[in-house]
């Protein structure tokens, strides 16, 4: 095989894996912006820019309110409290660890029977706080001997103190948050 054929074939690779590295670039440079900015579709509530058109507050619902509340005894005594319509929103209820929270079936439903979640150990509750990564968590300071993490704010926007005097007074405050 002559010098020239191999120059050739060899600049030919050369020029080919140039080629394909150019490409691949650009396609992942297309890819990350395209994901980052949501793509050309204004109205896909995508907040977080990962491009999944969701706006990253776990809940899968573009954008609308979302809540965790931590269920202390005083609000699982709150008689007061709708359940129903409380479940019926974008909430997820995180039962403290020995706590008996069993809510007529009036007031859930088997869709919303997954929005309540018994947590074992505080930690764990903690640690479902986090990993909701809902808009809000709501608690009462009172109820909480160890108080909240100090990283809770890195995974929810607001953190909301609940006084369960003025909730047992008036429970629609869970719905003006």
């Amino acid at each position: 095989m002559s010098d020239l054929s191999r120059n050739n074939r060899l600049r030919g690779i050369v020029a080919g894996a140039a080629v394909a590295a150019a490409l691949g670039v650009t396609g992942y440079i297309w890819w990350r912006n395209h994901l980052t900015n949501g793509g050309d579709d204004e109205d896909d509530d995508d907040d977080d820019g990962d491009g999944d058109g969701d706006d990253g507050d776990g809940d899968g619902n573009g954008g609308q309110d979302s809540k965790t509340i931590i269920l202390t005894k005083s609000l699982c005594e709150n008689k007061g409290i709708d359940w129903k319509r409380l479940f019926d929103t974008n909430c997820v209820v995180l039962v403290t660890p020995g706590l008996k929270f069993q809510p007529s079936k009036d007031s859930v439903n088997s869709t919303n029977d997954y929005k309540i979640i018994h947590c074992d150990t505080m930690e764990g509750l903690f640690s479902c706080a986090k990993h909701l990564g809902k808009k809000k968590l709501l608690y009462v300071p009172d109820e909480l001997e160890s108080g909240l993490p100090v990283d809770i704010s890195r995974f929810v926007r607001e953190v909301v103190e609940l006084d369960s005097d003025n909730l047992r007074k008036d429970p629609e405050l869970f719905f003006k948050y």
